[in-house]
């Protein structure tokens, strides 16, 4: 991060201060505001039991942004509290990707600020006006430590966000064929995993038509031959789930590695033009897409 801390002050502010602090734009493509997230701070601060307040502003060619505080700051402003104590920072940043950066320094990986979130302030941030809603993040975001790191990897956010710039162009892809009208249909639903979204990935770097042409047919099934790897992979997907309780609740159970390896086992065969029983061993590694 080249985003270099230009001035900070330790003050107690009143309201006519948070409210001139909140006439700043937050970081764009930021989390929304959440009500939880505000009714539990001013909850805090009424019994009097909130802190010091972090707040945070970064400044990106002449503009400022509230890159921190932005339901600490409502929330005073709403609680019978006349003062709060904060710690105010201010931040210089040279780049959009600093800006990114910054946001996603506050608060561990395990809170509030998830994943997904800090991953739609840097597609923001990255100057590209994508709208990928939040459900295909999230599931790319599965996809890309899948295929980038290993399936079953956990990483922190700042990794996997680093991927997100890694294979962002497989991402436009994706979204594009996936979810044509922005939001996902119930058609893709069987594809919208992880896994899935790995296999994808690894078909992308191989052909971009040949990718569009097979999962196409996975998605549709529409006019196959029943020997068809697409067919035999549509089929199975729908049966199978990697955690049972989420989706079809009578699906079958399969690991993110044997649900990767079905696909490219699948893709592999509709390359070669050949039919397929899905073959797969646990004690093998995933195969390497042709």
């Amino acid at each position: 991060m080249i985003s270099k801390r230009t001035s900070q002050e330790n003050k107690a502010i009143n309201k006519a201060d948070a409210k001139k602090l909140l006439t700043l734009p937050a970081v764009p493509c930021q989390r929304t505001f959440k009500k939880k997230r505000f009714d539990f701070l001013l909850m805090v601060m009424n019994q009097g039991d909130f802190r010091d307040a972090q707040i945070a502003i970064g400044k990106l060619n002449g503009s400022s942004y509230i890159v921190n505080g932005n339901h600490t700051l409502p929330a005073f402003c709403a609680s019978t509290l006349s003062k709060m104590d904060a710690h105010i920072a201010h931040y210089r940043c040279n780049t959009r990707r600093d800006l990114a950066d910054l946001y996603r320094s506050f608060d561990p990986p395990s809170s509030a600020r998830t994943a997904v979130e800090c991953l739609s302030v840097d597609v923001g941030e990255l100057g590209m006006d994508l709208n990928w809603n939040a459900k295909f993040l999230q599931s790319f975001a599965s996809g890309i430590v899948m295929f980038g790191i290993r399936p079953g990897a956990h990483i922190d956010i700042y990794k996997r966000t680093d991927l997100l710039y890694e294979y962002l162009e497989a991402g436009k892809f994706l979204f594009d064929f996936l979810c044509p009208e922005g939001k996902i249909t119930l058609d893709v639903k069987h594809v919208m995993r992880g896994p899935v979204i790995a296999a994808m990935i690894a078909t992308y770097q191989k052909s971009q038509k040949a990718t569009k042409e097979f999962w196409t047919d996975v998605v549709y099934a529409e006019g196959l031959l029943r020997t068809s790897p697409a067919l035999k992979l549509h089929n199975w997907l729908l049966r199978h789930s990697v955690a049972r309780g989420r989706g079809n609740a009578k699906a079958l159970v399969a690991t993110e590695h044997e649900m990767i390896s079905r696909c490219i086992v699948a893709w592999n065969a509709y390359r070669k033009g050949l039919p397929t029983k899905l073959q797969y061993s646990p004690t093998r590694p995933i195969p390497t897409a042709k």
